[in-house]
């Protein structure tokens, strides 16, 4: 049978079109392999990337102000802030009159006079009109608005004396995050300084080792490669040592600026500390102007003595002013108004002594905050005193290390040029060491400033 002509042109057309599929296919395939190669070593140099880019640099002063809006202590402390100024405002409400607008409905059967609960509105319920003995009665319809006012005239002392308690301890409240500003600065600048003298140890291990490592290239007994290799796991061992003491200082720093512990951070910045010339003498006095502590002493006295004269009021009367206006009926016309003023007055006879009771009490506090005050005053004193005599220690220390530390290294450079392996390995050991120390009192002193700065409750003049 012969095929015709169209038969045979098409079955090259779609022989041809298989091959295209299948090859086609083959390559999506192996492309397909090769994206499923592909993307995870993307996806690796992203996150090394974004890993990379997530470490930040800090100063002193972006970590300190990082600490005041990240910190929880200072952001709690903030709240109770809020939470007293709310009381001020509370305490100035009582000076206004109190007013209230009531619209009530109530469906009463009443053989006699009723009045509903004082949650309710105290309205009035008449008898049922024309009720007999014997006869029974359908229930009754009151339609009921009321506008009330009442104002405090006279309380003895008492309202104001509230709001000048509220006031006191909103000052109280302010003056102890101020405290707390202090407390968060100080940690925090003692988190920032040590990763700083930490980094700076780092670098003199490093700069040793590789002066050994320079030093071992020369060397050829075994006697010198053994005094070499305990050098070297001395420095190994300080340089550990200081990486885990960097570890803790890390995790405090974190805490005291308020980022998550796992945050990746450098810091920047130098512990050169400026000289601020400052006596013992007017030390002192700043301490006893700037203390927050010594502020809040004398708040307390004042909330103590208002606290007795709030306590002493409750023996006065007290005189109020007040009113209504209401409209009322069976049905919504609300056609009837009744109207009255009030004026009233409490006065206090017996209350079981209570009120002496307290009396005596706020008594009692008010003289106890003064002897806390005269303890405080001693603290302070004693505080400023530590600071100072240790601020003036590590003065005196850093200067005797940074003389000793330079003739260290004038010495070491000039006479270990042919010397043997031996003392040039203790000259790298001792120089480090001098360095190390060095590297302590800056800290040591840096801190001891802040300390001084906590115990004066002001910043230093540079």
């Amino acid at each position: 049978t012969r095929k015709s002509p169209m038969a045979a042109r098409r079955r090259p057309a779609s022989n041809t079109k298989l091959k295209f599929s299948i090859a086609s296919r083959s390559k999506g395939a192996s492309a397909l392999k090769k994206d499923l190669f592909t993307l995870p070593i993307l996806g690796l140099l992203c996150w090394g990337t974004l890993h990379a880019d997530s470490r930040v640099t800090m100063t002193l002063s972006q970590s300190l102000e990082r600490s005041l809006t990240n910190n929880p202590r200072l952001l709690e402390a903030k709240q109770e802030m809020g939470i007293a100024r709310t009381h001020v405002s509370q305490a100035k409400s009582l000076f206004f009159p109190r007013m209230d607008l009531n619209f009530n409905y109530v469906r009463y059967k009443n053989e006699t006079l009723g009045i509903t609960s004082p949650d309710l509105g105290y309205a009035v319920l008449e008898t049922t009109p024309g009720l007999t003995e014997s006869a029974s009665f359908e229930s009754e319809n009151l339609y009921l608005g009321r506008l009330g006012f009442k104002q405090t005239l006279y309380a003895g002392g008492r309202i104001n004396s509230t709001l000048q308690l509220s006031k006191a301890n909103w000052e109280r409240s302010k003056i102890n995050y101020e405290s707390l500003v202090r407390s968060v600065e100080f940690q925090v600048k003692k988190g920032f300084y040590s990763l700083l003298s930490s980094a700076q140890k780092k670098e003199l291990v490093n700069k040793a080792q590789k002066d050994l490592d320079a030093l071992g290239s020369k060397i050829q007994d075994s006697h010198g490669r053994m005094l070499l290799i305990r050098a070297r796991a001395e420095l190994r061992e300080t340089l550990a040592q200081i990486q885990n003491e960097e570890k803790g200082h890390r995790f405090e720093y974190l805490q005291a600026v308020g980022l998550e512990l796992f945050s990746e951070i450098d810091v920047k910045g130098n512990l050169d500390i400026a000289d601020s010339h400052l006596d013992l003498q007017q030390a002192l006095a700043w301490a006893k102007q700037n203390r927050n502590e010594l502020k809040a002493t004398q708040l307390a006295e004042e909330a103590d003595r208002l606290s007795v004269n709030l306590a002493m009021s409750e023996r006065y009367p007290v005189f109020q002013l007040g009113g209504a206006y209401e409209r009322r009926d069976q049905d919504m016309s609300l056609s009837k108004n009744n109207w009255n003023a009030v004026l009233s007055m409490s006065l206090p006879i017996f209350d079981g002594f209570s009120s002496l009771a307290r009396i005596k009490q706020s008594r009692f506090k008010a003289k106890q905050g003064q002897y806390q005050r005269v303890q405080l005053e001693d603290q302070v004193e004693k505080e400023v005193r530590a600071a100072f005599d240790e601020m003036t220690f590590w003065k005196e220390e850093m200067d005797k290390r940074l003389e000793e530390n330079q003739s260290l290294k004038e010495l070491s450079g000039r006479s270990l040029a042919g010397r043997p392996v031996s003392d040039r390995v203790d000259a790298i050991k001792w120089n480090l060491e001098s360095s190390l120390k060095v590297a302590d009192a800056q800290l040591n002193l840096a801190l001891a400033k802040g300390r001084l700065e906590l115990s004066l409750g002001r910043t230093l003049p540079q």
